[in-house]
């Protein structure tokens, strides 16, 4: 494969990432990465918003096959919260490793911690965080999955 880059959102990326959203709004995608709906407003709005949460898109050719953010900074939160979406058909690559890591550095240079919540069930996501040092820090029942608890995971930043 050739090389990829992740870079942070502008309003460039628009018309991409909403191909991106609807390449990946299937079931299989979002009964896992469900932060947000995947739709043509939210990239949009995506793509213009200034403020202090991030957003990254990970490039390779002309299109994207990724987004990773930390969010949470908007709305006051001193540890923002971690989400990564790789394009289905890119996933197993090491991708969503290589990416993890390089958004877990930009974080380094502006918070002390991060965290996320991934569902219980998806045992490769928690797979990686753990083998990246997160630890699990709270279950408890999700709303948006009513049948599978969500994990919270906290990484410390050194």
């Amino acid at each position: 494969m050739q090389t990829y880059h992740l870079k942070e959102i502008n309003q460039s990326d628009e018309s991409n990432l909403i191909c991106f959203f609807r390449k990946n709004n299937i079931p299989e995608i979002t009964d896992l990465f469900n932060p947000f709906p995947l739709n043509e407003e939210i990239a949009k709005k995506l793509c213009r918003k200034k403020s202090k949460d991030k957003y990254y898109v990970v490039n390779f050719e002309d299109k994207i096959i990724g987004f990773s953010m930390l969010r949470g900074l908007d709305e006051g939160y001193d540890t923002p919260s971690f989400g990564i979406l790789i394009d289905k058909s890119y996933q197993g690559r090491g991708i969503g490793r290589d990416i993890t890591l390089q958004v877990i550095e930009k974080a380094r240079k502006f918070c002390k911690k991060i965290r996320l919540s991934i569902y219980e069930d998806n045992f490769i996501g928690k797979g990686l965080y753990e083998s990246l040092g997160w630890k699990e820090i709270e279950k408890k029942k999700s709303d948006k999955r009513p049948k599978i608890n969500e994990l919270i995971m906290m990484l410390e930043l050194k």
